[in-house]
């Protein structure tokens, strides 16, 4: 995998999307190996067609209800299980991305702030005259208040956090070692078990 620090657009989603398309695909071989080419061709039909009715291919809807109504309610539990892991990698990929992209900033010998942070807001607030008093009394009068409220992950058993843990750490050792072809084999298998 090339480390985000050999990519000339700083924000480049490149890195992203290989992470995403690389875990998918691990996904796809656990549900071959798990349940079988039959519900993983399944899935991905779900998948495709959920993609299409969510551009307005009214076409691609109906297929979908009529190929949800005409599954088992184990098959569907199979395929919202594998939906389910799907945003899950997608989320841990986003996360390593997030990674990715500040220490790639913090690794620069210039002092350019990471797109998108305060410092860079900040910066072309400035750059656009807009006066340091004026952030500093816009600031001053936000209201920030603290709102409770239950997060996705408060809701994930321990050892699923534990695994995507797991997940994120493998993926997170792609990124950073250049891994000989044995090592990204085990960092692979490893993958895989998780």
């Amino acid at each position: 995998m090339t480390p985000m620090a050999n990519s000339n657009n700083l924000d480049s989603r490149a890195p992203l999307k290989r992470d995403v398309e690389f875990l998918e695909k691990l996904l796809d071989e656990v549900v071959i190996d798990q349940e079988g080419p039959v519900i993983a061709q399944l899935v991905a039909n779900m998948r495709d067609l959920a993609k299409a009715a969510r551009q307005n291919d009214h076409s691609a809807r109906k297929r979908l209800q009529v190929l949800i109504s005409s599954r088992s309610a184990k098959e569907l539990q199979i395929v919202a299980r594998a939906f389910t892991h799907r945003l899950a990698l997608a989320n841990i990929a986003e996360q390593q991305h997030r990674i990715r992209r500040r220490r790639y900033y913090q690794g620069l010998s210039e002092s350019s702030p990471q797109i998108g942070s305060v410092d860079a807001t900040f910066s072309s607030l400035l750059e656009r005259g807009i006066s340091g008093e004026q952030i500093l009394s816009t600031l001053k009068e936000l209201k920030v208040e603290l709102v409770m409220t239950a997060h996705p992950t408060e809701i994930r058993r321990r050892t699923t956090r534990r695994q995507h843990q797991k997940i994120a750490h493998l993926l997170r050792e792609r990124d950073l070692h250049r891994l000989t072809a044995h090592e990204a084999q085990i960092n692979l298998d490893a993958l895989k078990r998780v």
